[in-house]
């Protein structure tokens, strides 16, 4: 694509330009010459004009991501980074917590209120730390659906757009429909109008999945995928686990963000086994993206049994399993599982045209974790 190929033409020169900019910046500041703060605003003028990023949306398995893989792969700068919006904000929320420790220990004696008032800061100061080290943040899948990234956004992006960051994303969805009437969405919204002033629009739209079009026969069961749910299924899956795990498999703990500890209980060597109720449930404990990059990043292969019918009738399991597929697609991991149904007949599509919009982007998202299954497990 010609605006990707003419932005990675742009980028390494304005790389340069850019640490040649702070450099000099860095210099001046350090100066303690009366004419200094002239000099600061005469270079001020002399800051390297940034390129706009790309921003790609359409139907799942329209080649987004190929184009994304390729652009990056190809692109000769040390200054990048390709990541999954899930993971990228969990690193925020981490760099935010640390910050808030640290002006605790340093502003231990200050009052509780003026503290907090303060807080805010902290997103500035993360903001400003990521566009030091990457110069092109490269995202795929944007989507947005907790309520706690969706408020800082604007004001973090913000910052990495005003101190030199380039954002290149896909997304099934356009900026116009991101977090649409999700809560405090007036609070989201200046947040597509700063993406149009950073990134150039394009829709990708085709009613032909590549992924689906592209892949083996998948109505019948594979090494990979499983089904139907029965007892040949569950002794296909056993005799898996028992080829990849000869040894005899253990319970071990990894670490996940923030500290925590996650409780894997079957495993080997580089392979571990979970129920879907385990990873997907609301029983206690609660699993989430945290837990799914953990893994993702301690595993090559994980196994999933018993995955029942999805849809809008358990949507919190759902929305679990989309992002758990989300993780291990980003991240390469293979993927066995046993399922109640091949998967274009997995996610069972109960929308309604005259239904709020968060079963749309449910039913939306319930195609790309199909799209990828096929992918994955074909």
């Amino acid at each position: 694509m010609n605006v990707l190929h003419e932005l990675g033409n742009k980028l390494v020169p304005y790389h340069n330009a850019l640490v040649d900019y702070r450099k000099k910046m860095d210099e001046l500041k350090e100066e303690s010459s009366e004419g200094q703060p002239s000099k600061i605003q005469t270079l001020i003028k002399t800051h390297p004009r940034k390129p706009k990023g790309v921003y790609l949306h359409g139907h799942v398995g329209t080649g987004k991501t190929l184009l994304m893989d390729m652009f990056f792969q190809n692109l000769e700068l040390s200054n990048k980074r390709r990541v999954h919006l899930h993971d990228f904000m969990i690193d925020v929320h981490e760099r935010i917590h640390s910050w808030k420790l640290h002006k605790r220990e340093k502003f231990n004696q200050v009052s509780v209120d003026r503290f907090f008032a303060k807080e805010s800061d902290g997103i500035s100061e993360i903001g400003k730390q990521i566009a030091l080290e990457t110069t092109l943040l490269a995202f795929d899948e944007f989507v947005v659906t907790d309520v706690v990234d969706a408020l800082i956004l604007k004001h973090l992006f913000g910052e990495m757009f005003k101190n030199g960051v380039v954002v290149v994303a896909t997304s099934n969805t356009s900026p116009e429909n991101l977090y649409k009437e999700g809560l405090n969405y007036f609070y989201f919204a200046p947040f597509i109008t700063m993406l149009h002033s950073h990134c150039k629009i394009l829709n990708m739209d085709s009613s032909l999945d590549y992924r689906i079009a592209g892949a083996a026969s998948y109505d019948e069961p594979s090494t990979k995928y499983i089904f139907p749910l029965n007892a040949l299924s569950v002794s296909a899956f056993n005799n898996k686990y028992q080829f990849l795990v000869p040894e005899e498999d253990s319970a071990r703990y990894i670490d996940v963000a923030f500290g925590r500890k996650l409780l894997v209980r079957r495993s080997g060597k580089g392979v571990c086994r979970f129920k879907f109720s385990e990873l997907c449930s609301d029983s206690e404990p609660v699993m989430g993206s945290t837990d799914f990059q953990a893994l993702s990043g301690e595993f090559s292969t994980l196994m999933i049994e018993d995955v029942p019918f999805l849809g809008k009738q358990n949507q919190s399991e759902t929305r679990r399993f989309i992002t758990l597929i989300d993780h291990l697609y980003d991240n390469n991991i293979g993927l066995i599982m046993t399922a109640a149904a091949p998967p274009l007949q997995l996610f069972e599509n109960t929308y309604l045209p005259d239904e709020s919009l968060v079963y749309k982007e449910l039913e939306m998202a319930g195609r790309r974790m199909t799209s990828r299954l096929v992918e994955m497990c074909f």
